[in-house]
């Protein structure tokens, strides 16, 4: 969870735009659309920013997305190990940072890679360790 608020903080430090906490209300919409539960690093991150202003993004162009875009957008990926749930993207929406919805992961991955992180938090800390967008993009 320290990788989440890690995250937070640097980019509050480098004047990126967040929103406040997220309401009660946005994560119960949110929750509607991962049946299994919402990541517990996800909730951190709503909990302590209700993701970064619509369009806003870091300096290696990563957009973490409020719980209101994540139920307006709804864009779900279909694969073998389940449905994966855009939270955020790289590149105005070149490629998505998503969350597994499935009861047996909570693994995050960026489209395009063949790497999953084990959490939101794990992405984050490689995020911060080495920065310039999603590796291995094919």
């Amino acid at each position: 969870m320290a990788s989440v608020l890690d995250a937070i903080s640097l980019w509050r430090l480098a004047s990126v735009r967040m929103n406040p906490p997220a309401s009660a209300g946005a994560v119960e919409r949110l929750q509607e659309l991962l049946p299994h539960g919402i990541p517990q690093d996800l909730t951190t991150f709503l909990a302590a920013a209700n993701g970064m202003k619509d369009y806003e993004m870091d300096r290696d162009h990563l957009s973490m997305w409020s719980a209101e875009r994540i139920v307006r957008e709804r864009d779900v990926a279909t694969a073998p190990d389940g449905d994966w749930l855009a939270i955020g993207d790289f590149l105005i929406y070149s490629y998505c940072l998503r969350v597994c919805c499935s009861a047996a992961t909570e693994q995050v991955r960026v489209d395009g890679t063949a790497e999953p992180f084990p959490s939101l938090g794990a992405f984050l800390a490689r995020h911060i360790a080495e920065p310039h967008g999603p590796r291995g993009v094919e």
